[in-house]
């Protein structure tokens, strides 16, 4: 990758988060005084390689995330798009709207980030990376009709896909591109660069914090990692 890439970082904040049981969409939610979103955004602020945020939205809360992209991404270019129907539509449309060649894709959810992270993605050398974490408990596979177990899973070779990741964008494009025309759903992106783009994608070591915000007890989870963290607003 050429030195002196410039990156635009794309943010998945459209879901509407029903597992938390809140009454409003859970990037909003507050984790120590600041929108769970606000993470995210003050992570990517500070790399200097980033030079455009651009964030979808569910419908009605563009006002809102407009101003908390004012309040904490107003030294960066910055935009809102809207959400598409699924994960993968959102996601082609954040990818569609970049005007860089290379992206990183993230999402609210997972507010446990620093920019010495997202530079660690950028400085490989690769141009599709995901951070993966490895597995530590034991999986196996299953029936889901019957609940029976049919195989053990080997750890050595099955890891979690954690996000941020790095992508050519015209990588990422064709593989949104052909999994469109061929009707193809995932709820990922680093596989479906691999098994539907057809382009090498590459891992680096993840960390165990980086969890996505799903239920209540994570927020609980978000709040103690965070406590202390400092936002410069």
């Amino acid at each position: 990758m050429a030195r002196g890439s410039t990156f635009s970082f794309l943010l998945l904040s459209g879901g509407v988060g029903r597992r938390t049981e809140l009454s409003y969409p859970k990037q909003f939610h507050l984790i120590n005084g600041h929108p769970m979103l606000a993470y995210a955004i003050i992570a990517a602020i500070q790399v200097d390689e980033i030079d455009e945020i651009i964030v979808n939205c569910p419908p009605g809360f563009e006002e809102q995330t407009e101003n908390i992209l004012e309040a904490y991404a107003a030294s960066k270019d910055h935009m809102i798009v809207p959400t598409g129907a699924t994960r993968q539509e959102s996601t082609r449309i954040l990818v569609e709207n970049a005007r860089n060649d290379h992206v990183i894709l993230h999402e609210a959810a997972r507010p446990v980030i620093s920019p010495d992270k997202i530079v660690s993605l950028i400085r490989t050398e690769r141009p599709n990376v995901s951070y993966c974490q490895p597995i530590h408990f034991s999986m196996c596979s299953v029936d889901p009709q019957s609940h029976k177990l049919l195989a053990r899973v080997d750890r050595d070779t099955t890891m979690n896909i954690q996000l941020p990741q790095k992508f050519a964008r015209t990588h990422l494009a064709k593989a949104h591109e052909e999994a469109r025309r061929r009707r193809l759903i995932y709820t990922e992106d680093a596989m479906l660069c691999a098994e539907v783009g057809g382009f090498d994608v590459f891992f680096e070591p993840g960390w165990n914090t980086n969890i996505k915000i799903t239920t209540g007890d994570d927020f609980r989870f978000a709040e103690s990692v965070l406590q202390g963290y400092r936002i410069d607003e």
